[in-house]
């Protein structure tokens, strides 16, 4: 995503009747195309959203000569710049119940401007971080997919939130090829954080209602 087609808060808000289409459909589809083999609500929880991810990442063209945003049908047959991945993969997570959250941020590396999806795994569900990790590494190792270190930004309402960006990672909680790009940094003490994040044009889901911008972190 360049300046020129920065997100608004205003966009996200026109586009957020996109992201509330149901999508239940395309997800039994990405399901179906996947070894889905998990024995917990955890691992199913993980199964999925890797599901989603790798389909996303590996299937919808990366399209950026339009005007605008897509709808998220749109995006699946056609592709569609880093906004557009990220209102099709919100779309199906909302179908199913996940929270979500759009982060925009931008690399002084390359002055760019990106945004990508972080998917939630609420901890009233009864996830817990150990147990989506391992659930996650146990969908690439059976389909199989090389990963690395799984990592999680921090919680929001409860909810774990793990980064899972089509253009840049090739797993749910891959951050290394962000932090090369300028996106996000590590710190010495092992944490990371985004770099410049455009606080006030995410969006966010958290199960129940939709937020956006400042109000989000407030």
């Amino acid at each position: 995503m360049s300046n020129s087609t920065e997100w608004t808060t205003e966009d996200l808000r026109g586009y957020i009747e996109y992201i509330e289409e149901d999508l239940d459909d395309i997800g039994e589809y990405i399901m179906d195309q996947y070894n889905m083999d998990y024995s917990n609500r955890e691992e199913h929880w993980a199964y999925f959203a890797a599901a989603v991810h790798n389909y996303l990442r590996t299937q919808v063209s990366y399209y950026d000569q339009h005007d605008g945003y897509r709808r998220p049908r749109t995006t699946w047959e056609h592709g569609g710049r880093c906004g557009d991945q990220c209102i099709l993969a919100a779309s199906i997570f909302s179908s199913y119940g996940y929270p979500w959250r759009i982060v925009n941020v931008e690399s002084p590396q390359y002055d760019r401007i990106h945004a990508l999806l972080e998917v939630g795994f609420p901890e009233e569900k009864g996830l817990s971080e150990s147990g989506v990790r391992d659930g996650l590494a146990k969908f690439y190792q059976a389909n199989p997919v090389d990963h690395g270190r799984i990592s999680r930004n921090y919680a929001w309402k409860d909810i774990m939130f793990y980064p899972m960006d089509t253009e840049y990672s090739d797993w749910v909680g891959g951050i290394q090829n962000l932090v090369d790009s300028g996106f996000a940094e590590q710190y010495s003490d092992g944490t990371w954080g985004w770099t410049k994040h455009r606080r006030n044009l995410d969006a966010a889901f958290d199960g129940h209602r939709t937020f956006i911008g400042e109000e989000i972190y407030s």
